[in-house]
C-alpha cells in the first residue's frame, strides 16, 4: 500500500465563540456544517473529485433608470408672458446698441434727474436705431451702459417716473401695454422735450 500525507494551511482563519458551556453541542454541530462545506474530504482529493459546485451568483443586471428621479432636481424654466395680443414677448434686458453721436446728440448730465435721463435715452435709441419702443429694463440697461459717468438709473426709478409722466397733460410719453413687458415711447411733446435738452447738452459742450 502505498503512503500519502495531506497537509493542509488556512491563512487568516480566525475563530471566536461566545456563549454559555450549555451552548457548546449546538455550536459544536454549526460549526461542523460551516467547516464541511468550506474543505474537500480527504478522499475526494485522493480520487480526484471535483469540489461539489458552489451556487452560482446571480447576474448582475444593468441599473435600470428612473424617469423623473426625485434626487435630482431640475431647474424651473423661464416661463414666456402672452400679452393680451396673443404676441409672445420675452422679458429682456438687454442693451441697445448704436455708434453714438456726442456732436449730434450732446452727452447727459449727471444733474438729469431719472425721468430725463430716460426720455433722452429713448429719443437717441428710437433716432439711430430700429427699436422705437423699450421696456423700462432695457432703457436702464441701455443707459447705465453707454453713459454710467452720468450716473446710473435703476429700472425700478426708470418705471415709476415715466409712470408718473404719463399721467400728465400734455404727456411726454405714453405706455404699449399690449406687449409683455410694457414698452415706453415718446409722444410729439416728449420729442420736443428731449430736443430741448439736446439742446442744452450741445450748448453745454461748446
Amino acid at each position: 500500500m502505498s503512503k500519502i500525507k495531506i497537509k493542509m494551511k488556512l491563512t487568516g482563519f480566525e475563530l471566536e465563540i461566545e456563549g454559555s458551556k450549555d451552548d457548546v453541542p449546538a455550536i459544536s454541530q454549526s460549526l461542523g456544517r460551516q467547516l464541511q462545506g468550506l474543505l474537500q474530504p480527504p478522499e475526494a482529493i485522493l480520487n480526484g473529485e471535483s469540489h461539489p459546485a458552489l451556487p452560482v451568483a446571480p447576474a448582475i443586471l444593468p441599473a435600470q433608470e428612473l424617469d423623473g428621479d426625485a434626487s435630482v432636481r431640475k431647474k424651473p424654466r423661464k416661463r414666456r408672458a402672452t400679452a393680451a395680443s396673443g404676441v409672445v414677448d420675452v422679458e429682456d434686458g438687454s442693451a441697445v446698441d448704436w455708434r453714438h453721436d456726442p456732436a449730434k446728440y450732446g452727452v447727459p448730465s449727471q444733474s438729469w434727474n431719472t425721468a430725463n435721463k430716460s426720455l433722452w435715452t429713448l429719443y437717441v435709441v428710437t433716432q439711430e436705431t430700429s427699436e422705437k419702443e423699450l421696456s423700462g429694463r432695457r432703457i436702464a440697461a441701455t443707459f447705465n451702459k453707454h453713459f454710467r459717468q452720468a450716473k446710473s438709473v435703476t429700472v425700478t426709478n426708470v418705471t415709476r417716473d415715466l409712470g408718473k409722466l404719463k399721467l400728465k397733460r400734455p404727456s411726454v410719453v405714453s405706455e404699449d401695454t399690449t406687449k409683455t413687458p410694457a414698452a415706453w415711447y415718446l409722444t410729439e411733446e416728449g420729442n420736443k422735450h428731449v430736443q430741448g435738452l439736446i439742446a442744452e447738452a450741445l450748448g453745454r459742450n461748446e
